[in-house]
């Protein structure tokens, strides 16, 4: 047992009761106005002049942010920006994961379209994930990863990670072929960049132009 970081209510031991939020853990009730002050100040914080510019954006799955060892599961856009990487989360859903222990082979299938189909459900209703604006509005909840605090940062065709200090994320690419596989030379750019302590713009404006 353990008191909810914002009221101070006695809450229980498992998820139902409480949910971890910037490593404490919140009552069902407190979470909800948790969640929307902390959106604010990410968005404060991303948007203080000079206002970021885009340079990448494409859709991601991620873990929870919060919480990684649980079932919950993101969905949202991946926007690469000059002033760092922003995660705008947009619908979450549950991992499958019953079929696989039971029917192995087969309940792997089973698990992976169910899994399916409710990414899907969580990603329907996006705007335009190139509108850096739109989908800072319309986020669930803001990720902010400046640029000058990320100590580690890798992009393959499947996957986005990034390590800070104080933790990692990593972000999977929902639609790779489509939206990542093209890109590779500005995304490669852009994490050279990062990591070199560069000025990103400078680095990928000519492949911005192509």
């Amino acid at each position: 047992m353990g008191r909810c970081a914002t009221c101070g209510k006695w809450i229980g031991l498992f998820g139902r009761k409480w949910r971890k939020l910037d490593w404490a853990k919140h009552c069902l009730q407190c979470v909800p106005n948790v969640m929307a002050q902390r959106r604010e100040r990410t968005k404060q914080s991303i948007l203080v002049a000079p206002a970021p510019r885009m340079i990448f954006s494409a859709p991601v799955v991620s873990r929870d942010l919060d919480y990684p060892s649980n079932h919950r599961r993101y969905t949202g856009a991946l926007l690469l920006t000059d002033k760092g990487v922003i995660f705008a989360q947009h619908g979450e859903y549950k991992k499958a994961q019953e079929g696989a222990a039971l029917f192995g082979l087969a309940g792997a299938v089973f698990d992976s379209l169910v899994e399916k189909g409710r990414r899907e459900r969580a990603s329907f209703g996006w705007g335009d994930i190139g509108d850096l604006s739109a989908q800072i509005d319309q986020a669930e909840q803001l990720f902010f990863f400046p640029k000058d605090d990320i100590r580690k940062l890798k992009c393959t065709n499947g996957y986005f990670e990034l390590k800070m200090q104080n933790g990692s994320a990593l972000f999977r690419w929902t639609e790779a072929r489509k939206s990542v596989n093209p890109h590779r030379f500005l995304l490669d750019a852009y994490v050279q960049a990062v990591r070199a302590g560069r000025d990103v713009m400078a680095d990928c404006k000519g492949l911005l132009q192509r």
